[in-house]
């Protein structure tokens, strides 16, 4: 992933975090890289900012 991907938000447990929470689509504007995963500041369509790790975002279309 990197910074221009539209991404959705993918949740493991609804319960825990529903993806209800998330206006998608997104776009991520800053990655921060480390050591055992990778963490991605998003903008949602709502407008709302959150950091999201690449775990719980999936790519639905890839900056060029």
């Amino acid at each position: 992933m990197q910074v221009g991907n539209l991404v959705k938000f993918v949740s493991p447990s609804e319960f825990l975090f529903p993806s209800s929470d998330y206006r998608n689509p997104g776009i991520i504007v800053k990655t921060d890289d480390l050591k055992e995963h990778a963490r991605y500041k998003v903008v949602w369509a709502d407008q709302k900012v959150t950091v999201e790790y690449d775990s719980y975002l999936e790519v639905i279309s890839a900056s060029r």
